[in-house]
């Protein structure tokens, strides 16, 4: 047996496509600000970041992982709070190396978005 939609259901309906399609063709309206807040604590924040990025915070990841690796492979007599603490410096050497590594493909990441951006432009603009 087949039920009819109702007067609101249908109304319901239709009101979800419409605020569907307008999120999805009207970008500006779901997308994040892009100007700073100005906040006085950014620029620390800033120096933060930047100075754990770039070759030699690689270099000391690397050596962290390594390090780390080494002591839990070969040393068998430590006690569960010392294996804790290299498994946290292994972890945060990972952290550290990808973040890193990610920093470097900034180009890359910003070639897509703006490639992202262009296509959006042309459905948007064959759509109007």
């Amino acid at each position: 047996m087949h039920t009819l939609a109702t007067p609101q259901s249908t109304q319901a309906m239709w009101l979800r496509a419409i605020l569907l399609t307008l999120l999805l063709f009207v970008p500006g309206l779901v997308l994040a600000s892009t100007t700073g807040g100005g906040l006085p604590y950014e620029g620390d924040l800033e120096k933060a970041r930047n100075s754990f990025s770039g070759p030699v915070a690689m270099t000391f990841a690397i050596g962290g992982i390594v390090g780390a690796g080494a002591t839990l492979i070969w040393g068998s007599e430590m006690n569960g709070f010392l294996r804790t603490v290299i498994y946290l410096l292994c972890v945060l050497s990972f952290v550290l190396g990808v973040s890193s590594w990610i920093s470097g493909r900034g180009a890359e990441i910003a070639v897509i978005d703006q490639y992202m951006r262009h296509a959006l432009a042309a459905i948007q603009a064959r759509l109007a």
